[in-house]
This record gives C-alpha cells, structure tokens and sequence, in this order.
C-alpha cells in the first residue's frame, strides 16, 4: 500500500513511478507538481449555488447537508437539500464542527465574542427532526469533533482529545496531546488521528490516538508552518497542511505505522473529505480539486468562488461552503 501511494503521488506530480519508497515526513514535493500541471478533466461540474453564507462546517445527511454557519454575534444548525429546502434552528454564538451518528447531529460550539451569551464551550447532542438539545458538555475550548463507533471525540485548543459517551456526553476518558491547540479530527481504520494547527517549532504534529485503550500512540512531526490544516479519514488517513508557496498546500496519505506518501502540491486547505475512491480537497481562495485514488490522478482544479471554508460529499454530490453554498456533480 506505501509503494502505490508514493507511486501515486508521483504520477499525480507529472512524473513516473520508479518503484517509490513512502517519502518521510520531510520531503519536499516535486518541483513539477505545481498547480498548473493538473490534467484534465476537471474535478466537478458546478450544478447550483444556494444562498447560504457563514457556512464553518458540513456534514452528510439524507439528500442534503448538515450545516453549521455563524455571522460572528449569532450562531445557527441547519439541515438543506438539493432543492434548497431548508431547515434551521439558532445556536450558540459559534458553532465550528457538526457531525451525525446514531441518529443524532453533534454540534462543537466555540465561545463567541461575548462571553456572557449561552452555548459557548460546549458540545451538544441534537435531535434532527426537531433541534431539541438532548444532552450537552462543557469541553473547554472545541477545536473539532467525529463520531466513532458509541463515543464522540472532540479536541480542543488547551491540547487535549476527550471521549465523550455518544448518548449522554459524560467523559469517558481523555488523552494529552503534545501538539500546541489540535485543530482537527479524524477517524481512519481503527485508529483517530489529530493534526495541530498552530505552527510548532518545526511544523505541525499528527498524533495517533487508539480510541479503544483511549491514549496516544505516536508522534509525527509534519514540515510547514502556519495555521491551516485539513484532516480526512477513511483506509488511510489523509493530511493537508500549508505549501512551501504562498496560496499552495501539500495533501498526503499516512498509513496506520505513520508512514507517509510523498507530498502533492495542491491548494491551501479550506477542508478535506475522502470518499468513493477520492480526496476532495477545498482551497481557502475557493477552488475545488480531487485526486482518483483508482487511477492514480489528480484531476484540473475548478474555479468554485473567492473563499472556501467547508466541504463534503453527500447523495453523491460534492458540497462546498464558501461565499455561499455550492453543489457540483464529480467528473466520472
């Protein structure tokens, strides 16, 4: 599984595999994989935009999204479809992530610019069909959140990842970090998988965590700098962090012992999803690109908006937060 991944990264660069061997962390990605040498066709077809705005983070729901978006003094949750129809309920000042699991949406509610407003600091277990708020917990400062199995993880900015029972939201155990402020979360295979996003002394950390025994398990430090970084989760973990460039990204795959692949040259991660044998991948000037994990190629990045700051797939379509809210059907 290493030797392909390199390999496909490197025919995702523009050159030819030789037989790679997993690049360690701080390899520098090939000079010919700039943004312009992606191939066609292009990742996506642009379907439809939907008015609306302040969008921090997505998940997948039954024909739709789960959105949760802030205007910075007031906070709303809310489920839409490809037609638009829309349901919405407000919130706390802040919400940053929202995921679902076991009939239920998760919402991870950061403090707001007043610190006397309700819902701050917290996460909460939500009814979908009516927005009742069926059990809460203060976390400190949430960074992200994910649902594994019966547990809900969320990590947050003091360096810590908490297990939280997925019914009631009571702590089941929690690991210190050795990253300065986890951003994000992310499950792959058996295993969850945080990356900072504040710059350490020499880059970002991914830190392994088995979720069973509810500790770490290793420590890998990622060449880069900056305050962005995007997780995916699927076989293989995916990691996105800032490029060498200004404006550029660098995506690559970890397996479980912490190996890495050799980095591609995308765009600045906005966000990360993997999904029928693709990574996504949202760039923060509002681009959206892909890499086809079968045919071991990246495909033309599309011009979506001027931001972006959310994505995921769902009902087979991809959903990209931006300036506004944007459905795109994958290329074949």
């Amino acid at each position: 599984m290493r030797r392909r991944l390199a390999a496909m990264a490197l025919i995702a660069a523009g050159c030819s595999p030789v037989n790679p061997v997993p690049a360690p962390a701080t390899n520098q990605p090939s000079q010919s994989a700039g943004l312009a040498a992606s191939p066609s066709p292009p990742a996506a077809r642009l379907l439809k935009r939907l008015p609306v705005a302040g969008i921090t983070a997505l998940a997948p729901s039954a024909g739709g999204v789960w959105y949760a978006r802030s205007d910075g003094t007031h906070g709303w949750i809310g489920q839409i479809d490809s037609d638009g129809r829309e349901a919405e309920q407000r919130v706390g000042p802040r919400p940053i992530a929202i995921a679902t699991g076991g009939g239920s949406v998760y919402v991870a509610e950061a403090a707001g610019d007043d610190s006397t407003a309700a819902r701050q600091n917290l996460v909460e277990r939500i009814d979908p069909g009516s927005f009742k708020v069926l059990a809460s917990a203060s976390v400190g400062s949430p960074t992200d959140l994910t649902v594994l199995g019966n547990s809900v993880w969320v990590v947050t900015s003091g360096g810590d990842a908490l297990a939280l029972s997925a019914s009631d939201l009571r702590t089941r155990g929690s690991v210190s970090l050795q990253g300065s402020g986890p951003a994000h979360i992310a499950s792959a295979g058996k295993m969850l998988w945080v990356v900072n996003a504040k710059t350490e002394p020499a880059g970002y950390l991914l830190e392994q965590i088995d979720p069973v025994r509810v500790q770490q398990e290793r420590t890998i430090p990622v060449e880069g700098g900056g305050t962005i970084a995007a997780l995916a989760g699927g076989s293989l973990v995916w990691l996105a962090t800032l490029g060498p460039v200004a404006g550029s990204g660098l995506l690559r795959s970890v397996d479980p012992d912490g190996s890495m692949s050799t980095p591609v040259l995308i765009g600045a991660p906005a966000g990360l999803v993997e999904t029928d044998n693709r990574v996504w991948w949202a760039s923060v000037d509002g681009r959206l690109g892909a890499l086809d994990v079968r045919s071991l190629t990246t495909y033309s990045q599309v011009p979506v908006g001027t931001s972006g700051s959310a994505l995921t797939v769902s009902s087979g379509l991809v959903w990209m937060a931006g300036d506004d809210l944007v459905l795109l059907q994958p290329s074949p």
